[in-house]
């Protein structure tokens, strides 16, 4: 199996393009949280927006979500 590679950028250096979809780091109470988010021209609270309306903290580094790995999965044969 492939290993997954996100390619983290600070947010103060560079935003991702409107409207892709992202995974973010937050930082809160001196912990990391990780979350799915968007930047969003539309969107009030500093244009983060995570798709439910809830309160979205400002990210720290974000990713572009990679593609999922290509090789073919045997449904009918997995161990569980």
């Amino acid at each position: 199996m492939s290993d997954i590679v996100f390619n983290w950028i600070r947010e103060t250096e560079q935003k991702p393009e409107f409207g892709k979809p992202v995974l973010v780091c937050c930082r809160i109470f001196g912990r990391d949280i990780y979350t799915y988010e968007r930047l969003d021209p539309d969107y009030d609270w500093g244009n983060w927006h995570d798709g439910k309306n809830l309160g979205v903290l400002p990210p720290i580094w974000w990713s572009y979500i990679p593609e999922p790995p290509s090789e073919h999965i045997d449904y009918d044969n997995l161990p569980f």
